[in-house]
């Protein structure tokens, strides 16, 4: 008997050693016509099954959570119904369709945050549709969408919803913050590669902050030839140079070029030169927006894309940004001066 007792311990111990990664995933798609619904990540499928009238389970298990989503295309590009969500050990359960082919999960403690943050992020969106033509309402929804970020990593220092929401977070702060939220990020995720590339990201921003010296760099004029930011800076009627990364294909960058424009109209005569960086890869294009748009200041590119050498150094990742430089002192002054921000800022330096 004795023995007996013994081996239902031993039997106990071991089915919850191979047990506890596993997890099943019950749902429905509304409406759903189609045979089979399919579970997938960023490296492909993981998982395939049938319906019935919409409704699926998946089973199996998972050594890490992992984002993952359930879809009804496992081409995501013809996806008409999606559900973004942590696959991780547990019972889950796919409910809530949040507009017509957007799903959120429930069923373990980090699922159910990431839904009441869908839920709140779709209010807000609404809340922006509602109110486009109120003045102000860009600034007003941009302010409480960064505040939710922020409550969110908070609420999430142990797990990969936290990190995702760190990524986009990490665009709005200053990098000094940015390394100070990543500190209280636990043990477990400082290994992750995501946390790495935020770290890293905003410890190449901290060297070119407001107040550290501009790092210097040289690409291909578009006018062809080789100009360097020193170059630039050292100009003798030069007083303030803004480094501008852009690219023509990026909406919100073209629409700073009006701002750009108005101030190099009113300014450069007066010390102001822009130096701008494309982000391009196609040089035609780039040498049509600039010639479209009478941009006529200075402008070099090496045509990589996002692996631009110069964004890189000062820790671009993100489109437009700008440091303004005092070319006395060769200091960056201020960063990320957008729409009217930009002539305020030159006209308390020149005029």
């Amino acid at each position: 008997m004795k023995k007996f007792y013994l081996s239902l311990i031993f039997a106990a111990a071991f089915a919850s050693c191979t047990s506890n990664n596993t997890y099943t995933i019950t749902g429905k798609f509304e409406n759903y016509r189609s045979d089979m619904v399919w579970l997938i990540n960023r490296d492909g499928t993981i998982d395939s099954v049938a319906t019935a009238d919409g409704s699926f389970t998946f089973k199996g298990t998972v050594d890490e959570p992992m984002f993952a989503y359930i879809v009804d295309n496992p081409n995501t590009r013809g996806a008409n119904l999606t559900c973004r969500f942590l696959l991780e050990p547990g019972k889950m359960k796919m409910s809530d369709m949040l507009d017509y082919e957007t799903y959120v999960m429930y069923g373990t403690k980090t699922n159910d945050k990431m839904a009441a943050f869908a839920k709140k992020e779709l209010e807000l969106t609404r809340y922006y549709e509602e109110n486009e033509e109120k003045e102000g309402i860009q600034a007003e929804v941009d302010e409480q969408y960064t505040e939710m970020l922020t409550d969110g990593v908070k609420d999430n220092y142990d797990n990969l919803f936290g990190l995702s929401l760190m990524s986009d977070l990490s665009y709005e702060l200053a990098p000094e913050t940015v390394v100070e939220m990543l500190d209280r990020f636990s043990t477990e995720m400082k290994r992750n590669s995501t946390w790495t590339r935020i770290m890293s990201a905003a410890e190449k921003k901290m060297k070119t902050s407001t107040g550290k010296d501009y790092i210097d760099f040289s690409q291909e004029s578009i006018n062809g030839g080789m100009i360097s930011a020193s170059q630039v800076i050292g100009e003798s009627d030069a007083k303030y140079v803004l480094i501008d990364f852009w690219a023509s294909w990026c909406g919100p960058c073209m629409g700073e070029v009006p701002y750009l424009k108005e101030t190099y109209s009113k300014y450069s005569k007066k010390g102001f030169q822009i130096l701008g960086v494309s982000l391009d890869q196609n040089g035609d294009s780039w040498r049509k927006a600039v010639k479209d748009n009478d941009m006529n200041w200075i402008h070099v590119s090496d045509l990589q894309y996002w692996n631009n050498a110069a964004a890189a150094l000062y820790g671009v990742n993100s489109i437009p940004a700008n440091f303004l430089i005092d070319c006395k002192t060769g200091k960056i002054i201020a960063t990320s001066l957008r729409g009217a921000n930009l002539e305020k800022k030159i006209s308390e330096l020149l005029d």
